[in-house]
């Protein structure tokens, strides 16, 4: 599984297992558009993971410290 901390947008790369690896510009977009898509669906997920659905986004709980 590919967990949010891998992707650097401003980079654009994103870390695979082995090393860095630069994104194109599709994928960059897709990943723009899904990450927007994830913040508006599920706003209050602490799925560390990339890759969220109905099923998993309400597994985590999200705490805040003040």
């Amino acid at each position: 599984m590919l967990a949010l901390d891998a992707v650097n947008l401003g980079a654009g790369t994103w870390r695979l297992p082995a090393r860095p690896r630069r994104l194109d510009a599709l994928t960059h977009q897709a990943l723009c558009g899904w990450l927007e898509l994830r913040r508006v669906r599920w706003p209050a997920t602490a799925n560390p993971y990339l890759l969220v659905n109905q099923s998993t986004a309400g597994g985590l709980i999200l705490v805040t410290r003040s």
